[in-house]
């Protein structure tokens, strides 16, 4: 004679499956996770997808945060080497200044890269303040008349038109800084690093917990399967 046959689970209602979204938190760390019980198969199985979907989401913002600040350290990097060879090559710039090198040389280009734009406003304070002592390349003009004071620096020759100003009233002055002002920035920048590095190992150990939740979803996937399984398997044989 077959053996009894096992009850059907006690349905699992909407309201019951609304409340799923608090059983877990949605953020990527999970301490544990809690299930509901009575819960079928398809429903199982669509609320760990909907889980899977918000850890994989994740980990894709913090990777990307991860991969802006290795951009940004990076970049301050090759902005502190910048200064630091301007300021070995001692190149005379006029009026106490000393010439930039690249990629300082280009103050808007700066300001519109990605790499400007991804560090947070509070985070720019040194930064700014080295862009701010930064004397864009222009024309100084070197002989006196209608265009101006010799001494008067112009951005372009553009600026000039009209006067029929002579090639000799001007000379190109490349970007420069104030030489008195190149160890302060070294320093603030590197203060600047720092500080983004720090949050740049937070992210990591973020990141690290992000991927290890999956995990834990996946194996919950798989032991969830395998416990499907075999209770089928032992309707299957009851009713043998």
């Amino acid at each position: 004679m077959p053996g009894p046959i096992a009850p059907a689970p006690t349905p699992f209602t909407s309201t019951s499956l609304d409340k799923l979204g608090t059983a877990v938190p949605k953020k990527f760390v999970f301490q544990h996770i809690d299930l509901p019980g009575e819960l079928s198969l398809g429903e199982m199985m669509s609320w760990l997808s909907k889980r899977m979907q918000d850890s994989d989401g994740a980990i894709r913002s913090k990777m990307a945060s991860v991969n802006a600040r290795k951009v940004q350290g990076e970049t301050l990097t090759a902005f502190i080497e910048a200064l630091r060879s301007s300021r070995l090559k001692n190149a005379d710039a006029g009026d106490g200044c000393l010439k930039l090198e690249p990629p300082l040389d280009d103050l808007s280009k700066i300001r519109e890269s990605d790499f400007y734009k991804s560090i947070a406003q509070e985070d720019r304070g040194p930064l700014d303040a080295l862009l701010a002592e930064i004397q864009p390349a222009g024309y100084l003009l070197v002989a006196p008349g209608p265009w101006g004071p010799a001494g008067k620096v112009v951005r372009s020759p553009d600026e000039l038109a009209g006067y029929g100003v002579p090639s000799s009233a001007f000379v190109e002055i490349p970007p420069r800084m104030n030489k008195d002002k190149f160890e302060d920035a070294i320093q603030n920048l590197g203060d600047m690093g720092k500080t983004l590095g720090s949050r740049d190992e937070m992210e990591m150990i973020q990141l690290q917990s992000a991927i290890s939740a999956r995990g834990q979803l996946l194996q919950m996937v798989s032991n969830m399967i395998a416990s499907f399984n075999s209770t089928a398997d032992k309707i299957v044989g009851n009713v043998r």
